[in-house]
């Protein structure tokens, strides 16, 4: 529980006091219960860093190594460090952040920004070099899977003052990540990454209302919203709106859009179907592909993508939101920036359920996320924990809630119902090992929906799978060998 929810708690205790207390004389029951001497239950306020050493670090030199995500991602900001109070509230929780860490500790941290795909190949060159010149790399997932089986990180259960069980790391990636008792990578509050690049659709609400549709808030929170809802809902969105028989781009409207057939592969994940997990007990990765359940998912998502020309693979799928022509598109939470300067409202929702019967929404995180390492030549492992799970635990209040505040900022009104939205797409995220690990052919089971839907325009998904089955089970084959040498 951060800070901000802590003085809520408390200042809602003290508000029924007030009113338990105000005016009118006791009759016999209130004087009952006021003869009660149960002590009241009470939550124990949180603390911050209470659970962590005394101790100075000495000035140690603490730097990070980041890829800088583009412009429209809405995390320009780097995750690192920020040089100075602007004013913007990523940036200022992220400077309060680690000013505070370097007067506890006695630390300084520094960061430094590179291209997507150069954190793991610096940090390699690093580490072959015996070079302590980082002490903590954010880079994309699977450059830093690469960097993992290269033995270039070490084992997160090693490093002493890291209590991987904490909140403010991401819980499902340690479990999925965690093989053979060994961890090497990790996700967490302290990269506001893990908030903005979890999946979700974005949600034109204006439109919604002059069609004549339901409040996408009250279907979402009811559970309502699934893989049916969305084709019921998008029945009649799509509009030939120049009167020409066709449907462009440029001149019509449409239900749903994409921008490359990639974007589909979120209904498999969010449907709770996935194609591979490590299995602890038998040290195997096991094939979890349901077959039958991902060829529903395509027939539905082929019929939500054709019929009625409800869906259209976009070349400009943000202009086209824009222009108030389409109801949904597919996003993660930052793409909502491209937005900001319509006229409609619009809200992230999280993608659809499989069926009513699926308990919980699920949010894929997506591959542009930071996973975190650090290098196996760092001087001390246990001051670079120290810090790590320093910055961690303080990101897990302020910097969250400015990642609340700036997407919220995006939207031409804001919400408590856009809040209580972004809150489920935070609280649904799911961390799937086999997409941020699979590569070559064995990729390919990943991206089947939109391979299939809207690359082949069929709904053979069995001869999808037998074509890359085989490449699947070797890549994982190999990988659970070269893990045995690791750490």
């Amino acid at each position: 529980m951060n800070r901000k929810r802590i003085l809520a708690f408390l200042l809602a205790a003290l508000m029924l006091t007030s009113v338990g207390c105000a005016g009118g004389e006791a009759t016999a029951d209130t004087s009952a219960a006021a003869a009660d001497t149960t002590p009241a239950e009470t939550e124990t306020e949180y603390v911050m860093w209470q659970n962590l050493p005394e101790t100075t670090l000495n000035g140690y030199d603490f730097r990070i190594l980041e890829y800088t995500p583009g412009m429209d991602t809405g995390a320009t900001i780097l995750h690192g460090d920020a040089v100075e109070v602007t004013g913007e509230a990523i940036n200022d929780a992220i400077y309060n952040r680690n000013r505070e860490v370097e007067e506890r500790f006695d630390v300084t941290i520094s960061t430094e920004g590179v291209a997507w795909g150069n954190v793991a190949a610096t940090l390699e060159k690093a580490v072959s070099a015996g070079d302590d010149s980082y002490s903590l790399g954010m880079g994309a997932p699977t450059p830093m899977v690469s960097l993992m089986m290269k033995n270039a990180l070490l084992n997160l259960y090693e490093v002493e003052n890291m209590e991987l069980s904490n909140p403010w790391y991401s819980q499902k990636q340690v479990e999925r990540f965690t093989i053979q008792d060994k961890l090497f990578i990790f996700m967490g509050d302290i990269s506001y990454s893990t908030l903005m690049f979890g999946a979700c659709m974005i949600y034109n609400v204006d439109l919604a209302e002059r069609i004549g549709l339901p409040y996408i808030h009250d279907v979402v929170i009811e559970g309502e919203w699934t893989i049916d809802k969305m084709y019921e809902m998008t029945e009649g969105v799509a509009q030939d709106l120049n009167g020409d028989g066709e449907f462009r781009e440029n001149d019509d409207q449409f239900a749903y859009s994409c921008q490359g057939s990639g974007n589909l592969m979120n209904f498999m994940f969010s449907s709770d179907a996935n194609f591979i997990m490590y299995d602890d007990e038998s040290d195997t990765f096991v094939n979890t592909f349901n077959l039958e359940k991902v060829q529903t998912i395509v027939e539905k998502m082929y019929r939500n993508f054709h019929d009625s020309n409800r869906g259209i693979d976009a070349k400009d799928y943000t202009k086209l939101f824009n222009d108030s022509r389409v109801l949904l598109r597919s996003a993660y939470v930052g793409s909502c920036i491209n937005h900001q300067e319509m006229e409609d409202t619009f809200t992230p929702i999280p993608y659809p359920k499989f069926d009513t019967a699926q308990e919980e929404y699920l949010s894929m995180m997506t591959g542009s996320v930071q996973e975190m390492g650090i290098p196996t030549t760092v001087s001390d492992p246990a001051a670079v924990g120290l810090i790590v799970e320093a910055m961690s635990e303080h990101s897990a209040g302020e910097l969250n809630d400015a990642v609340y505040e700036k997407v919220l900022s995006y939207q031409t009104m804001r919400s408590e119902d856009a809040m209580e939205i972004l809150k489920i797409i935070h609280e649904s995220l799911i961390v799937d090992f086999g997409y941020l690990t699979a590569t070559g052919n064995a990729d390919k089971m990943k991206w089947i929906v939109g391979d299939l839907v809207v690359g082949k325009k069929s709904t053979d998904v069995a001869s999808h799978v037998a074509k890359y089955e085989k490449s699947l089970v070797d890549f994982y084959d190999k990988m659970l060998a070269d893990f045995t040498e690791l750490g």
